[in-house]
């Protein structure tokens, strides 16, 4: 199965930064976030709310914790979860920053997405890199909108 970038396998190098990410994000949760938060900064006026979109899935369950997200569907033809927008989102992968996150599942490793049309598109991999339908797995996903920043 080819993934969306059109390669057939995961770079060893993705594959390491997906590991120190969650070990990190393991760490943090363990701890508790004050105990690595820097010094505060110097006040300043309010920047812009950059969340387009973000929401939960899980599994036997559907969509949670929504906003902005009208439905996330599977598409067994592409072996992908097919998300699409409300308040007017167009979604291209190259206008917006996307965060997807794996959680929940033994069978669940890591996530990558792009898009289809106008609808982000998340597939889902095992722990060894095969391409899953991610039925013990959960994910998440947040979408920031920076193009209006520029």
């Amino acid at each position: 199965m080819t993934n969306l970038s059109g390669n057939t396998g995961i770079s060893k190098g993705l594959l390491a930064g997906a590991l120190i990410a969650t070990l990190i994000c393991s760490v943090v949760a363990s701890y508790g976030v004050s105990m690595i938060a820097g010094p505060q900064g110097e006040e300043g006026p309010a920047g812009p709310n950059q969340i387009a979109a973000m929401g939960t899935y899980r599994s036997g369950i559907g969509l949670t914790e929504a906003y902005n997200v009208e439905s996330v569907v599977w598409n067994s033809d592409w072996d992908q979860y097919w998300v699409t927008f409300s308040a007017g989102i167009e979604y291209h992968s190259w206008y917006y920053v996307t965060v997807v996150t794996c959680f929940g599942g033994a069978s669940a490793g890591f996530a990558g997405f792009g898009s289809q049309g106008s609808m982000l598109s998340i597939e889902i991999y095992d722990s060894n890199g095969n391409q899953i339908q991610s039925d013990t797995g959960d994910f998440s996903f947040v979408v920031l909108d920076v193009v209006t920043l520029m």
